[in-house]
């Protein structure tokens, strides 16, 4: 039971954060953010977090096939900008059609996680860090624009970045809620 309250709170944060974020940028619609509530994937059905780039194609779908088969309605995986976009303006996108695919196949939701930053991103001082955020959120902004476009009409929900409130993931700077906001907000407008 705690597990499913710390979910639903961690939920309402993150949903009041977008809030905030689409305000500020003029878009926000009340009546859209309720339709976006009430299709949003169910805490009855339980999720999991998976790094399936890491998995040969056989024991990727042996991982989708056990996940579907306990039930599971949704994954959690992360797609690193600093291995779709190594060079600027140039994606790899074959194994993240890979994963794509086989998860919709399955009736899978994905929330992807959109984070790390390709090498050319990166401040000077976060040159050794793929987890920093990048020096321009307008790489990113333009990045996040490339994914929607390219998987918008399969994938429902996207996760900007990924612990954006611990040091190793915000990079050698401090941790910066107004920071991380401005990253979200070039993510949702782009």
């Amino acid at each position: 039971m705690k597990r499913y309250l710390a979910i639903l709170l961690l939920g309402l944060v993150l949903l009041a954060a977008a809030a905030v974020v689409w305000a500020s940028a003029g878009r926000f619609e009340f009546g859209q953010a309720v339709t976006q509530l009430a299709t949003a994937p169910s805490l009855d059905s339980p999720g999991a977090n998976v790094a399936l780039q890491t998995y040969t194609p056989a024991q990727r779908e042996a991982t989708l096939d056990a996940i579907t088969a306990a039930g599971f309605g949704w994954i959690r995986q992360r797609f690193p900008w600093s291995e779709i976009e190594v060079q600027q303006g140039e994606f790899n996108w074959q194994p993240w059609d890979e994963i794509i695919d086989a998860a919709v196949a399955r009736d899978l939701e994905v929330v992807a996680v959109l984070d790390s930053s390709p090498d050319w991103a990166r401040s000077p001082e976060d040159a050794a860090n793929p987890l920093a955020p990048p020096a321009s959120r307008a790489d990113f902004g333009s990045f996040a624009a490339a994914f929607a476009r390219r998987y918008g009409d399969r994938l429902r929900f996207y996760q900007v970045w990924d612990e954006p409130n611990i040091a190793p993931h915000w990079g050698s700077r401090p941790v910066d809620a107004a920071d991380y906001t401005g990253l979200l907000r070039e993510a949702a407008v782009q």
